[in-house]
């Protein structure tokens, strides 16, 4: 049996939507992959299809997105990203849960990941981060992702300083 939620609040103008598996009934998930190169894409697509069939969810392979090969942190860089941020404001949705295989693949700027996050829950989907078994349902998840999310950005500050004092060097 699914379930779904619809709260509304005519004081702020929105209308939640939550669908969910109750009853070990599987929820339907979507997933997203950013990397360099398809084999990357494919690891981490690999990565979440098994998760989602060791929990019994339903992976749905339609709604695996991805964005290759474009260098960048920020949201604007990944074109996949925004196709599965658009599939999530329609309705009914068609799936209840994204996975992403590591905080970093989603980005590496704090900014952009909570902003995803909180474009996804606000649609009624939960994030999953299958690396860290970072769950969006979960009290402390917020957070873990901000602890993630800022050493993921405190990489890629230090990588780039790294390649600027080399570029100098030369």
């Amino acid at each position: 049996m699914t379930i779904q939620i619809e709260n509304s609040s005519a004081a702020e103008g929105t209308l939640r939507h939550w669908t969910g598996a109750v009853n070990g009934e599987s929820y339907r998930c979507a997933s997203y992959q950013r990397g360099k190169t398809r084999r990357s894409i494919h690891d981490q697509l690999c990565n979440c299809r098994d998760l989602a069939a060791r929990k019994k969810w339903t992976f749905l392979p339609e709604f695996a997105f991805s964005g290759e090969g474009r260098p960048g942190s920020t949201l604007a860089s990944w074109e996949g990203l925004d196709r599965l941020l658009l599939e999530a404001t329609k309705r009914p949705l068609q799936f209840d849960c994204v996975l992403v295989d590591d905080t970093a693949r989603l980005s590496r700027n704090l900014a952009d990941v909570l902003t995803v996050v909180e474009r996804l829950q606000s649609n009624g989907i939960f994030v999953y981060f299958v690396a860290q078994g970072l769950d969006s349902r979960d009290p402390a998840f917020r957070n873990m992702l901000l602890l993630r999310a800022m050493i993921d950005e405190d990489y890629l500050v230090a990588l780039r300083n790294k390649i600027h004092l080399g570029m100098k060097g030369k």
